[in-house]
């Protein structure tokens, strides 16, 4: 059986790879309430790639606990117009 990619989508964390500034690593943005959350969690400090998503994804994970909010993405809400459209 495969292993899971290690790109796997997870709300709120992007892959930063920028070979030309040697940055390689997560980052996590969360706005709750109007505020913005941002934080970097580079592979080479973290022990690797997976070890660095694994403290992104606990870094959210806590910060969205304190806050109160679902780590759960929305589902898409239905446009209006085409409940007007339907009548």
């Amino acid at each position: 059986m495969a292993k899971p990619s290690v790109r796997a989508k997870h709300t709120g964390i992007s892959r930063i790879d920028q070979k030309e500034r040697n940055t390689y690593g997560w980052y996590v943005r969360a706005q709750v309430r109007g505020r913005a959350y941002a934080k970097f969690f580079a592979d080479a400090s973290s022990g690797g790639k997976t070890k660095a998503l694994e403290k992104a994804i606990r870094f959210r994970n806590g910060l969205f606990r304190k806050l109160g909010k679902s780590v759960a993405p929305k589902a898409p809400r239905k446009s209006k117009r085409k409940a007007a459209r339907k009548k």
